[in-house]
């Protein structure tokens, strides 16, 4: 998740050998739905793994909940993937020249995850810095750059 995000991308993965050939990414502010369809795409043969993107979500204001139905031929879900909801990260004045970094535990991996990785960079991305590897959803910075990206 980064603090600039513009839309949230989804990579779904899959296995090749099924009759699975249509994809539906559906979205919900609510976990228990209603679920409304994103996109809809073709799955490539023989690859497994594809990548949606949500471009009407707003990733800096809440998260989502997602989840992928597999399409019959008639558009129809034969079945439905878990649920996963994305990270909402929020950067709040922390004090003394700081920011207070906020947001919600991923959702979505059974065992949960392992803990969150923060980046920090000024102007390029490919100058990243590894700035801490937490287990809980907080986290305050020194105020020096603009751009912080958080990965499960």
């Amino acid at each position: 998740m980064d603090l600039n995000s513009a839309f949230n991308e989804v990579q779904v993965y899959w296995d090749t050998a099924s009759a699975v050939r249509t994809l539906r990414l559906e979205r919900s502010n609510n976990p228990t739905g209603p679920f409304s369809p994103v996109s809809t795409i073709n799955a490539p043969g023989g690859v497994d793994i594809a990548d949606f993107q949500d471009l009407s979500s707003l990733p800096n204001t809440r998260s989502y909940y997602y989840r992928v139905a597999a399409l019959d031929t008639c558009g129809d879900a034969l079945l439905t993937t878990q649920l996963s909801r994305t990270i909402y990260l929020q950067k709040l004045p922390g004090g003394l020249n700081a920011n207070e970094l906020i947001w919600n535990e991923y959702e979505g991996w059974g065992a949960g995850v392992a803990g969150y990785e923060v980046y920090r960079w000024l102007d390029d991305p490919a100058n990243a810095t590894l700035e801490a590897i937490l287990r809980q959803a907080v986290i305050l910075l020194p105020m020096i750059s603009p751009v912080i990206v958080l990965k499960p």
